[in-house]
């Protein structure tokens, strides 16, 4: 299924795509007013981490120091969920976890968990004493020492509540709203000092709220709610104010990163398309968008100012993955250091390269590229390296064998059926076996040491739907088998060990939508998957664990 979107700063077509380091590199082109060299760079910000040791549902976490700590909740256990009093740690230096000898005084939910001064607190909640016994409100608080691995309880609440709010500011946990244990919102406010174990009303909020998210920015005390552009800010005087944001707001899962407070929408979706960010200078919630191929996301926890999300289904969670929000989910990098579009892109040896192209002067005069370009990321500068013998556009580039291979393209005449094999140790290019038949325009990837190019357009200017495989270490060709369809301009790329080729032109001017994916150890196509959200063909098309055009 189409997972989500997130738009270039520049509009473009026929330019280069690959992935390396995480990163997602779209450079050159053209758009409506001419060729471009410039790059832009899309941080896809995602790492799997290791999963916890059960399937939870309902939890609470909280980090302290370079460690996560889980707790409460249920967990599944023989496929039958059981409320659970364990405590899990997850180290973030090793990226493994740890079941605490020590269990939770009780069984409890929809808790405040928060930490301070090296401990950590939990703050009311549902609880039971046993894990099949009655959960009631509860107004205790109790205190949770990692290192000791024990657990004393402190002072008590005036207000038996759960799903409240807390904050450290000023010293001090304040616990606020929630619901009491008939259900009902409440506005009430309590400061309780983990130090002395007192505790202390402050001025109610100006409305009850519910479930809301408490959090202090530039030293100032503020609380937010799901869904709400509404939010309460807490002056020097003991007083609350009442403010609206400016913007759209449909977050539900908050956190404070850097000082800044980010929200995440559709937490039941199974995707996160929209990550939103709320500006305190401005009052006003931006919004930028990303990808999660990790399933929902249930519960999020700040630790080194990253994200970590705990995700799965709609009812547990299976998995966590670490997500660091950029500034802009698109950056500009330096330009190539020629104007091109038509040219074709592949990593090599954690390098990006950029070969061929065409470029228009003046309007009306056409210039054929052979140059090999190739990016530094540590410096943002380009290097231009050894060109090819021969100059063209509409090729094909694909790195195999330590080495990387130009496959045909177009010159001012017409297709062309060669094919150069450039060796990055030395610097040089060599002829290799040329394409049975002349191809531009074709969708290439690499498997195994072998590439694979997919249609494309013959000397006639005819679209092809056949699969022709090169084979460097002998230097000869193979056939596939032929596409479902006659395309050119189609993209394709590697997941899982079958090669995804997607869109394209089936005439002039014509572009598909169809997804058709290649099984290279059956030399089958799989025609079921989902067609693209609309037609498009000439895009970069690259692969991280997830497709992305």
């Amino acid at each position: 299924m189409p997972l989500g979107q997130n738009h270039l700063i520049n509009a473009r077509s026929g330019h280069g795509a690959d992935v390396l380091g995480g990163k997602v590199y779209i450079v050159g082109g053209r758009d409506a007013f001419g060729v471009l060299s410039s790059l832009e760079v899309m941080n896809l910000g995602w790492e799997a981490k290791a999963p916890p040791p059960d399937v939870l549902q309902d939890f609470r976490a909280v980090s302290l120091g370079d460690k996560i700590y889980v707790m409460g909740g249920a967990r599944l256990v023989d496929g039958v969920n059981q409320n659970s009093n364990l405590v899990y740690e997850y180290d973030a230096l090793n990226d493994t976890w740890t079941v605490k000898d020590t269990r939770m005084p009780f069984f409890a939910r929809e808790f405040s968990l928060i930490a301070a001064y090296g401990k950590i607190y939990l703050i009311g909640g549902r609880t039971s004493a046993t894990a099949g016994g009655t959960f009631t409100v509860s107004n205790r608080i109790f205190e949770y020492d990692p290192r000791s691995d024990t657990w004393v309880q402190k002072a008590t609440m005036g207000v038996a509540r759960f799903n409240a709010g807390t904050a450290l500011y000023n010293g001090r946990i304040y616990i606020i709203g929630g619901r009491d244990n008939s259900w009902a919102a409440l506005a009430t406010v309590e400061a309780f000092d983990p130090v002395a174990n007192t505790i202390a009303l402050r001025a109610n909020l100006p409305q009850a709220s519910s479930n809301p998210f408490a959090c202090v920015l530039d030293g100032t005390l503020y609380v937010f709610t799901p869904f709400n552009l509404r939010y309460f800010k807490y002056g020097d005087t003991g007083s609350w104010s009442q403010l609206n944001a400016d913007g759209s707001f449909f977050g539900e899962l908050f956190i404070v990163l850097n000082d800044s407070l980010y929200a995440l929408d559709f937490r039941f979706q199974g995707i996160v398309p929209r990550y939103q960010k709320f500006s305190h200078h401005d009052n006003m919630w931006h919004y930028f968008l990303t990808f999660n191929f990790y399933g929902n996301v249930e519960a999020v926890v700040d630790l080194g100012n990253r994200a970590y999300m705990f995700t799965g289904n709609s009812t547990h969670t299976t998995g966590l993955a670490v997500y660091t929000p950029p500034a802009s989910a698109w950056t500009n990098k330096a330009g190539m250091c020629s104007f091109k579009y038509g040219h074709a892109a592949a990593t090599l040896n954690d390098e990006i390269f950029v070969v061929g192209g065409v470029s228009y002067w003046d309007g009306t005069q056409t210039s054929y590229h052979n140059t090999l370009e190739k990016y530094n990321e540590s410096n943002d500068t380009w290097e231009r390296l050894r060109g090819m013998a021969h100059a063209r556009s509409g090729l094909g580039l694909a790195s195999a064998n330590g080495r990387l291979y130009a496959i045909g393209g177009r010159n001012f005449a017409t297709a062309l059926a060669i094919v150069e094999e450039y060796n990055p140790a030395t610097n040089t290019w060599a002829a290799r076996t040329p394409i049975p038949v002349a191809t531009t325009q074709m969708a290439i990837a690499s498997h195994n040491n072998l590439i694979y190019i997919f249609g494309g357009r013959n000397a006639g200017g005819n679209p092809m739907s056949t699969t022709r495989i090169f084979n460097p270490a002998t230097n000869t060709w193979a056939q596939g088998a032929n596409m479902p369809i006659f395309r050119f301009g189609a993209g394709a790329a590697v997941i899982d060990g079958k090669i995804y080729v997607v869109g394209g032109f089936t005439s002039e001017g014509v572009a598909t939508n169809v997804l058709h994916v290649y099984n290279p150890a059956t030399n089958t196509w799989d025609t079921s998957r989902k067609p693209l959200p609309r037609p498009v063909g000439f895009s970069g098309v690259v692969a991280a664990n997830s497709l992305y055009l």
